[in-house]
């Protein structure tokens, strides 16, 4: 569906250009990743550190998706399976580390942060969602252990950090030697396995240690100890269990035990989908447990204000716009899993919030502390993209998608920012992701997908499956009840006085939850299968195209289709990547 929309956007956007400033903004995006992928090694800059940059991951992957734009995908995956299989994620115990110091992603510093951890599983999930590739959910799925393992509040709530050292060394805690590995390990061949598997060397590859790395595929491995390969994987699963009982004797790192409502709402997004995609309703239980922990410690209802910071019970420090917007996408992102009306509500007031304490009408432009905030000299913004996502494009994307439960114009304010910093995205869209990515869903239109059935029962297995198997970047799914009579209620929690457009007319048929994909006015026929809908968008999808097309040809336009949009200076992505599992 989306595939085909951008399609038709991108000839619209041709015809009606003069000069390359107005090219396609994803496709100016794409590019501008692409020349900066590493691709012999994955990630972005030729040179250490590198870091994981998952906007820029996500937005390569949406260049595919909606343009398919090959070498998008294969920078996108190259570093997803870099980083996978790097250093810089911990093969025993799930997590990434903050960063890789190295061009190879062999060494990295040792400390784990929330928001990379939270940041990171979900771009995983997205590739997970987009290619099939069961090594992404495996990804996700350790990523989420290492984070209701190590960094979960006995309420809910998610730490801010682990440190890199322990007993005074940084990264002592993560390394190995042969002689470790083999007295964690008690099976002497499986202990080799796990050494060639991990490069673990006498050597070493960090201060007379090893970091593990995958060296060696599950082929080699197979090949080498005469086993087959199913053996091999049991025989490593075997290994890690080991290794990781070995390391809960080791002194641990030192916990930051601030809980920061701004990161967690970035754990709260991430866990949501992962319990939508991954179809495992622990991790929308660790999701509605974090958020339980913020709506009770960290948020005023009555003033309806967030704090920022929680520790020991001490909270402090006003909420700024990066607690609003990525509590507010956590929430809708929670919505979009459970069909909570609830969660809906909570959603619409942050962003109205939002308006209210960081949108400036006179500027057209969101600031990063509240209005009524201790006056300085001038208040800050948070436009770029750096260690966490812009609170500014990250409260436009959110302010879009909540747009059609509210009464409050919240798309045209959302339009207003992007307008005003559009010289800015243009110029330097890889500092701009999260803002570009918004961007580029206005310039798409409004696409949605909803689904009316009985909220109190499960989703069906197919319905599930279809939903974990479709990527569709930027489109909502908005959950409604079965009925139009079962729906006044969700008006009434709402606020409103009239049934969203969304909602409208779209109900239950059959008694089975019933879906209904759509682009502005345009909507599949009801159906219970998202696979159905979206091939009915396709097929109506090609005949637009085919128009467009043939109009563009009888008025002269240039024919564009040979424009070969994958031919970037000095990049060949075409190789074959590592592959982890393999």
């Amino acid at each position: 569906m989306l595939r085909h929309l951008r399609q038709i956007q991108i000839q619209i956007q041709i015809q009606n250009s003069d000069d390359d400033s107005k090219m396609d903004l994803l496709t100016s995006v794409s590019t501008a990743a692409i020349r900066a992928t590493d691709n012999e090694y994955g990630g972005f800059g030729s040179r250490g550190p590198k870091f994981p940059q998952p906007g820029r991951i996500e937005a390569l992957l949406r260049a595919h998706a909606e343009i398919d734009r090959e070498t998008a995908l294969d920078a996108a995956t190259a570093t997803l399976d870099s980083m996978a299989a790097g250093g810089v994620y911990d093969h025993v115990g799930g997590g990434f580390h903050r960063y890789a110091t190295d061009r190879e992603w062999t060494v990295p510093h040792f400390e784990k942060m929330l928001y990379d951890n939270a940041e990171l599983p979900r771009v995983y999930l997205s590739a997970y969602q987009h290619t099939g590739r069961d090594r992404y959910a495996r990804i996700a799925h350790e990523t989420f252990t290492f984070l209701s393992r190590e960094l979960q509040h006995p309420e809910g709530g998610f730490y801010s950090t682990l440190d890199a050292q322990s007993e005074g060394e940084e990264g002592r805690f993560y390394v190995w030697t042969p002689e470790t590995i083999r007295d964690a390990i008690a099976d002497s061949q499986t202990a080799d396995i796990a050494i060639d598997r991990f490069g673990v060397t006498e050597s070493g590859n960090f201060e007379g240690s090893t970091v593990l790395t995958v060296t060696a595929s599950i082929s080699q491995l197979a090949t080498k100890y005469s086993l087959t390969t199913d053996e091999i994987v049991s025989r490593l699963s075997d290994a890690r269990d080991s290794l990781f009982e070995a390391r809960t004797d080791r002194e641990r790192p030192h916990r930051d035990e601030k809980i920061l409502t701004a990161w967690n709402g970035l754990a709260i997004s991430s866990l949501a989908r992962g319990g939508l995609i991954l179809e495992t309703e622990r991790y929308t239980q660790l999701a509605h447990d974090a958020l339980s922990f913020i709506r009770t410690h960290l948020w005023d209802s009555d003033a309806e204000r967030l704090s920022r910071r929680y520790k020991d019970g001490d909270v402090d420090e006003t909420g700024y716009l990066d607690d609003y917007a990525f509590l507010a996408r956590g929430v809708f992102d929670l919505y979009q899993t459970t069909g909570a009306v609830e969660h809906l509500r909570f959603a619409v007031t942050l962003a109205e919030t939002i308006v209210r304490l960081f949108y400036d009408p006179a500027g057209e432009t969101l600031y990063l502390t509240p209005a009524d905030a201790e006056s300085l000299v001038a208040r800050p913004q948070d436009l770029r993209d750096q260690s966490t996502p812009s609170s500014a494009g990250v409260a436009v994307q959110i302010l879009n998608a909540i747009d059609p439960f509210t009464s409050t114009d919240l798309s045209g304010i959302a339009s207003a920012v992007v307008d005003t910093h559009a010289d800015e995205i243009r110029s330097r869209p890889l500092e701009h992701i999260s803002l570009a990515m918004a961007a580029d869903s206005r310039a798409r239109g409004h696409d949605e997908v909803v689904i009316a059935r009985d909220i109190d029962t499960e989703l069906s297995e197919s319905i599930r499956s279809d939903i974990a198997s479709t990527y569709l970047p930027g489109v909502p799914l908005s959950q409604r009840p079965a009925t139009e009579s079962a729906l006044e209620s969700w008006i009434d929690e709402l606020g409103l006085d009239s049934t969203p457009a969304i909602w409208a007319g779209r109900h239950q048929r059959n008694n089975k939850a019933t879906i209904y994909a759509c682009s502005g006015q345009a909507c599949s026929p009801p159906t219970h299968s998202l696979t159905d809908a979206l091939e009915w968008f396709d097929a109506d999808m090609n005949a637009s195209i085919n128009t467009a097309h043939s109009d563009s040809t009888s008025r002269g336009d240039t024919d564009t289709d040979g424009v070969d949009v994958d031919a970037v200076d000095g990049v060949n992505l075409g190789e074959e990547t590592n592959n982890s599992d393999d």
